[in-house]
């Protein structure tokens, strides 16, 4: 994760303009991860269903 290359919470935070906090809120699984977040890292948001009626 960005986190472990860049050395902190708060190098990451402070690079995307966002809250280490929040930073640390999504690496722990507290909080999903915001577009800008996801766009920053170069991800995207898929929802996959799975199971369901056959």
């Amino acid at each position: 994760m960005a986190i472990d290359v860049e050395g902190s919470a708060s190098a990451v935070a402070r690079r995307l303009g966002l809250s280490p906090a929040y930073i640390l809120d999504v690496r722990n699984g507290n909080r999903p991860a915001s577009p800008r977040l996801l766009a920053a890292m170069g991800l995207e948001r898929r929802i996959v269903r799975v199971g369901g009626r056959s």
